[in-house]
């Protein structure tokens, strides 16, 4: 493909189709550069969540491979109940379809097809479908989270030239990195309910548009993530200075 830009586009929604199959994806992953892997683990925790994900990395590290084994029923076994595979690993893959379409990291399968005469859903069952956070509302709160993340990394570095510049003794070293550790831990237990809101079917309610924005600030976040707290700032004494 001659156009760069169309190119990535095409990559980017190959990436994103192979994290709603997980069996392409592992059949596919030794194909994918290092990057790719990560993208698409990162938008399958999306799709589904992230012990989902994690599973599939794993299968894919000990290059496992992908599971073509499809169960179609219209009269579910116990075992193939919704909430018989939840248990089981599998999780129900994105798509407003009428039939199920469960998937199991590994690539197995189990599509249920309503009965012939299944009874539509309610007025208030379809209501409670669409509850659930705004994108935009969703959007607005990661993209908020990697600005508290750099801010938190320049007061960081602000703290430790103060420490140096103004020979800061030691009380007030301890009561501005105090300060600090507590707005990263706000800034991490935000981070884990946000991503509690990330659910699949939350993620269905995006556009194309907003999935875009949205794995742009978690990468960021992500990123943020690893760098460990404690090479940002001295972490504090069991006890305080007097």
């Amino acid at each position: 493909m001659s156009d760069p830009a169309k190119y990535e586009t095409a990559r980017a929604d190959y990436l994103r189709s192979l994290a709603i199959q997980p069996g392409e994806a592992l059949a596919r992953w030794g194909t994918l550069g290092g990057a790719e892997q990560a993208a698409v683990v990162l938008q399958m925790s999306m799709f589904y969540d992230r012990p989902f994900a994690n599973t599939f990395l794993s299968l894919a590290r000990k290059g496992a491979r992908a599971k073509v084994d499809v169960v179609v029923t219209n009269a579910p076994r116990p075992a193939h109940t919704p909430k018989s595979l939840k248990a089981s690993g599998y999780a129900l893959q994105p798509g407003n379809t009428t039939t199920q379409y469960w998937v199991h990291p590994s690539g197995s399968q189990v599509w249920l097809v309503p009965p012939p005469k299944a009874v539509p859903p309610t007025p208030a069952a379809d209501a409670a479908a669409d509850e659930g956070e705004d994108p935009a509302d969703l959007i607005e709160s990661a993209e908020s989270l990697v600005e508290t993340a750099l801010r938190l990394f320049q007061q960081a570095g602000d703290i430790k030239r103060r420490k140096v510049s103004r020979n800061q003794d030691a009380k007030d070293y301890y009561r501005t990195r105090k300060i600090w550790w507590g707005d990263y831990d706000k800034w991490k237990r935000e981070l884990a309910d946000l991503r509690d809101d990330l659910d699949p079917a939350a993620m269905r309610r995006f556009s194309r548009p907003e999935f875009d924005r949205m794995q742009q600030a978690l990468e960021q976040l992500n990123s943020a993530e690893k760098r460990p707290a404690a090479d940002l700032l001295e972490p504090l004494e069991a006890v305080p200075p007097r």
